[in-house]
This record gives structure tokens, C-alpha cells and sequence, in this order.
């Protein structure tokens, strides 16, 4: 499951972990839960808030016994940390006149798990 996140804060984000958990209504979820954190309104949030926030959604969602990962765009590896969370990335990475065609010079080594190529 994909969750595109809008929260700003810890509160905001835990009620979106709640929400996906009810989405899912127990049903399994082989590839996880990935968690977008590239809102607009994040990018600007301080470094240790952010980590907060994914680390409190993960919590939910890990003990719910889902897997857990970040989707987001290489800014992610500068914002929070990269790997040093310890979580899976699926990271966005193309360029703005993207054809489809992969171009593995733009492919991101930052331990991700996962690589949009193309929009």
C-alpha cells in the first residue's frame, strides 16, 4: 500500500497510520506499506520533526506487523538520513523532460530498494 502524506506534525501522521491500518482491515499486504513523505509542506519541516513523524507512523504500522518503507524523491537522502533510519526506500529520481527511458546515470545509490525511473 502507497500513503501520500499531507501531516506536519506527529499527531497529524499517527492519524494517518491509523487510517491506513483501517484501509487495510487486516488484509495482507505482501510488499508493505510505503509512506510518501514529499509533500510540499514537509520538505521545509526540520530534519529531526520529520524523522519523528516517520518514525511514529512506522511504529503503527510496524506493529500492526506490516512491512514498512519511505517513498519519496532523492531529497529524502539529505532531509533524514538516507539508510541511517534503517527503513527501505523507494526512491523517484527522472528527469523533467522524462520519456520513459531509463537513464541509469540518474539512478540514486542510496540504499533504496526501489527506483522510479520515469514518471
Amino acid at each position: 500500500m502507497y500513503k501520500y502524506s499531507y501531516a506536519k506534525t506527529e499527531a497529524e501522521i499517527k492519524k494517518e497510520a491509523t487510517e491506513v491500518l483501517k484501509a487495510l482491515n487486516h488484509r495482507k499486504c505482501p510488499l508493505g506499506v510505503w509512506l510518501d513523505v514529499e509533500d510540499s509542506s514537509q520538505i521545509y519541516l526540520p530534519k529531526e520533526q520529520l524523522k519523528r513523524m516517520i518514525h511514529a507512523f512506522a511504529d503503527i504500522i510496524t506493529s500492526a506487523g506490516y512491512h514498512f518503507g519511505i517513498y519519496t524523491g532523492k531529497w529524502v537522502h539529505s532531509q533524514i538520513g538516507g539508510k541511517e533510519m534503517g527503513f527501505d526506500y523507494w526512491i523517484a529520481a527522472y528527469p523533467n523532460n522524462d520519456t520513459g527511458v531509463i537513464i541509469e546515470r540518474i539512478r540514486p545509490n542510496i540504499g533504496e530498494v526501489g527506483w522510479q525511473y520515469s514518471a
